[in-house]
């Protein structure tokens, strides 16, 4: 997707990409930002990293006790960036966050395991909001 800002009041700098790779068995998105985003007095835009890269990899299995089903990959890091903490603009952590998932059909239902944030990172995202650590979620989907 494109998207052009045409807010002025934004000073902006960099480079942002995506490459793409998708087959009958295999998605693979990476993507980076590379960007100095700053107020016109310099000062850095909150909750804007100057850097940002991740993976989305979905891939279809197809052996015999597998057949049917697909593994997804997402990982995602943002670096540190600015934040109102509640008292004044403060440097945030960066975070690395992966998730996994895994999708098994049988017949005409599809059955789900999902794995997000595995390494259970802590982190306020924006500043003073708790992100949710490691969870783990089962799901069912059938069509009638």
């Amino acid at each position: 997707s494109h998207h052009v800002n045409l807010d002025t009041k934004i000073k902006q700098k960099g480079i942002e990409n995506q490459i793409n790779f998708l087959n009958d068995d295999l998605k693979v998105t990476v993507y980076g930002s590379f960007l100095k985003s700053r107020k016109d007095n310099g000062q850095a835009q909150n909750r804007r990293p100057d850097l940002s890269f991740g993976i989305n990899l979905e891939k279809k299995l197809d052996n015999n006790i597998l057949k049917n089903s697909k593994i997804g990959i997402l990982q995602k890091f943002t670096g540190k960036y600015t934040d109102w903490d509640g008292a004044k603009n403060s440097k945030q952590k960066s975070v690395n966050i992966v998730d996994v998932n895994f999708q098994k059909k049988i017949f005409k239902s599809i059955f789900s395991i999902n794995l997000t944030n595995i390494f259970n990172e802590k982190y306020e995202k924006p500043a003073l909001y708790s992100q949710d650590g490691r969870k783990i979620m089962f799901g069912f989907l059938s069509k009638y």
